[in-house]
């Protein structure tokens, strides 16, 4: 299992009132912005911007973290520290298997959304 449901089940838990709608609400953003984040990563590695590539492996390392996808969240965290000691090329190196972990984190969320409800109208 790609996502830990118990820590994903807390942290809707600590928004409070939820509905379906607000969970798919959630994994649509986050699915949105890990792909954003993904760019920033690739952008600033062709451009050898330390900061910019530890900014997003930081920020996906953290979002990742609250929907429970811990492998991704690690491996950020991994990442994160090469590019704190401005090592791009160990970043580089785990491309691999960070696609091959946000790949398995986007099929299993992919599995919880739900077409939007369309207007009869």
């Amino acid at each position: 299992m790609v996502i830990n449901h118990s820590i994903l089940s807390t942290f809707l838990d600590a928004m409070g009132d939820y509905d379906e709608e607000f969970t798919q609400e959630l994994i649509r953003d986050y699915l949105s912005e890990t792909s954003r984040i993904r760019s920033d990563i690739y952008a600033g590695l062709a451009s050898e911007d330390v900061e910019l590539v530890c900014r997003a492996v930081h920020s996906l390392k953290a979002s990742s973290a609250v929907i429970g996808a811990q492998s991704l969240s690690e491996l950020c965290g991994e990442m994160e520290k090469s590019c704190l000691l401005d090592n791009l090329e160990e970043v580089q190196l785990k491309l691999s298997r960070f696609e091959g972990a946000l790949n398995q984190v986007r099929q299993e969320l992919g599995g919880f959304q739900k077409e939007p409800r369309q207007d009869p109208s």
